[in-house]
């Protein structure tokens, strides 16, 4: 057996990779009973690992098969630390097998095209590190949300509240804020959609090359008084901002009808 302390569960390259395999290869309950630590090391250093391009795999196969008061260790860590993750370009993104090309529909700002991986499951099998590293973004904090607990969920709200402005104009951020719109409850959905709406310079969200894509989920998600809000500061708009390369997208869909 290899063995490792906590103090060693740094971001070192081969740790990470000697972890992912470790987390890949051995059965759900012999790892539970055997290497425990590495939960409690996951947990202790989770901004660490979070932030490094390949640590993405291994908080997700620690969360995946980790129970009780690990899970909740973890989680709460990770939590705890959302807004500093959901600005980071490694602490987002991931878990999903993705497929990607360019077109209508694909957002391709964060991602290198025709990349394939799946986080998860075949971590290691396709994974090439200069391609990887693009598709490992966005993982940690929108993982979180995916798992629909309470706590942790209140806790991440209560972060990113007053700061959804911020984090749709960033590069990373703003799929965190477009996931947030997809996966949480009606009034937190609102409560973000009002707060895009107060901005001071909402023209400028539209336009934005990443923000523009937040203001077309929210299109999406939103139903009745608030959808007509949101469409009537749209148009408003209009005519400053239609012209924009990146608003042009808002307009050109069917997405403003009320």
């Amino acid at each position: 057996m290899c063995f490792i302390t906590a103090s060693h569960m740094s971001c070192s390259v081969d740790v990470i990779f000697f972890i992912i395999t470790l987390l890949h290869n051995i059965s759900h309950f012999y790892f539970q009973t055997a290497f425990q630590f590495i939960f409690v090391a996951a947990a202790k250093y989770c901004v660490d690992i979070a932030t490094h391009q390949h640590g993405c795999c291994v908080l997700q196969r620690c969360i995946s098969h980790s129970t009780g008061e690990y899970r909740e260790k973890l989680v709460e860590e990770i939590s705890t630390n959302g807004l500093l993750l959901a600005q980071d370009a490694y602490g987002r993104r991931g878990k999903q097998k993705i497929f990607l090309a360019y077109g209508d529909g694909i957002r391709p700002s964060v991602f290198s095209p025709y990349v394939i991986l799946e986080c998860g499951d075949n971590c290691m099998k396709s994974f090439n590190v200069d391609k990887a590293e693009f598709t490992a973004r966005n993982y940690v904090v929108q993982f979180i949300l995916e798992l629909k607990i309470p706590s942790a969920t209140s806790t991440l709200v209560s972060q990113f509240q007053g700061n959804y402005v911020h984090l749709s104009s960033q590069k990373f951020s703003s799929h965190v804020v477009e996931k947030c719109l997809v996966v949480l409850n009606d009034e937190s959905r609102s409560r973000i959609i009002r707060e895009l709406l107060s901005a001071t310079h909402f023209e400028r969200l539209l336009q934005d090359p990443h923000a523009n894509y937040v203001v077309q989920t929210a299109l999406r998600v939103s139903e009745g008084p608030l959808h007509n809000s949101l469409i009537e500061a749209i148009e408003s708009r209009k005519a400053i901002s239609r012209n924009s390369p990146y608003s042009k997208r808002i307009f050109s869909q069917k997405l403003l009808k009320k």
